[in-house]
C-alpha cells in the first residue's frame, strides 16, 4: 500500500516535493507508473530509464531470493 502511494500510482509524482522525485522514481512502482503514464498519455515508447530501473530491481530481487530461500 505504501508503494502505491509514494510510487506515483495513486498520486502523481508531480504532487511530491521536487527534491523527493528522483528517489521516488527509483522505486519499482515509481518507474512502472512513470513509464506507463508516458506510454498511455503520449503514445511514446516505454522509457529506457524506467525499463533499466525495473530490470535492476528484478535482478536484485532474484539474487536475494536465490541466496535466502531454502527448501528446508
Amino acid at each position: 500500500m505504501l508503494l502505491l502511494g509514494v510510487g506515483g500510482v495513486v498520486f502523481p509524482l508531480t504532487k511530491f516535493p521536487r527534491a523527493a522525485r528522483p528517489f521516488l522514481e527509483l522505486l519499482p512502482s515509481g518507474a512502472l507508473s512513470t513509464g506507463l503514464r508516458s506510454v498511455l498519455a503520449s503514445g511514446a515508447v516505454f522509457p529506457v530509464r524506467d525499463a533499466v530501473t525495473l530490470a535492476v530491481w528484478a535482478v536484485i530481487g532474484i539474487t536475494l531470493a536465490a541466496r535466502c530461500f531454502r527448501w528446508e
